[in-house]
């Protein structure tokens, strides 16, 4: 099962492992390395 999650996160091109390492590793890169929400944003409407 590992040599599976490893093999995804490496396909994927992202680092595996907790929130609080991967938190940590942000803190430490200045980068997102969390997956951001998928898809456009949500249109904002302004008034009636």
């Amino acid at each position: 099962m590992a040599f599976a999650a490893l093999r995804r996160a490496e396909s994927i091109g992202r680092p595996i492992g907790n929130t609080d390492f991967l938190d940590r590793l942000e803190d430490l890169t200045d980068a997102t390395l969390k997956p951001a929400p998928r898809g456009r944003k949500a249109k904002v409407v302004v008034g009636n």
